[in-house]
């Protein structure tokens, strides 16, 4: 019984959020906790023209972000109640590359039911960019260490081959 009222209790108190404002990390993950997100992954990729490396476009989290502290990642974003993929990949454009950038491929896609959170669906979109304002190209096989796994093994390579496809 305790379990229906646990249940009956975040029924009523979900009802006063509004999913059209920032939920914070820990109010996020907990509903995460118990659904599946949806992750737009923007990959940036390109061939060094001096080197000849295919590379990647990462940016860093640091000891503020709410997860995944301290990390190099491919820019992306969850997205939110009544926003359309565009509108997380403008987002995503204005907050984490802090420029403009341009679809060139939907990449592909991947489930991660171990993501870190709760369970996930990644798209994966192969990006063109402008000049951002923060963030640094790493050769693809030669990634920092630090580097979100998920992103190593899964994500930057949907990428790559993406790109690969397309050069």
């Amino acid at each position: 019984m305790r379990y229906e009222n646990d249940k009956k209790a975040a029924v009523e108190a979900l009802a006063k959020i509004d999913p059209f404002q920032p939920l914070g990390a820990e109010l996020f993950n907990a509903i995460f906790r118990v659904s599946v997100g949806i992750a737009i992954e923007t990959v940036a990729i390109r061939r060094n023209s001096e080197t000849g490396k295919v590379e990647v476009f990462l940016t860093w989290r640091n000891e503020t972000a709410p997860t995944y502290k301290n990390t190099w990642h491919v820019p992306g974003s969850y997205m939110r109640p009544g926003e359309t993929i565009k509108k997380t990949i403008e987002r995503i454009a204005r907050d984490e590359f802090k420029c403009s950038i341009k679809v060139i491929k939907d990449a592909g896609w991947k489930d991660n039911p171990t993501e870190e959170r709760g369970s996930c669906v990644h798209l994966v979109f192969l990006v063109g960019i402008g000049e951002p304002k923060n963030g640094k190209w790493f050769p693809v096989n030669e990634l920092p260490s630090e580097t979100i796994e998920h992103h190593r093994h899964v994500v930057i390579p949907i990428a790559v081959e993406a790109f690969k496809s397309i050069s």
